[in-house]
């Protein structure tokens, strides 16, 4: 993996460990909208 995914796949578990504190629904709707947000932009940076 490259750099850039290693910083992406690093945030992706820092939102991924606040989904598990965090019970409101609007905060976890927002989490939910990031990750799918840094995975995307992951699949693009190696998109062929």
């Amino acid at each position: 993996m490259c750099n850039r995914c290693d910083e992406i796949d690093a945030r992706i578990e820092r939102y991924q460990k606040l989904k598990r504190v965090f019970v409101d629904k609007q905060t976890l709707e927002a989490i939910e909208a990031l990750l799918k947000k840094l995975q995307t932009e992951k699949k693009d940076l190696h998109a062929e």
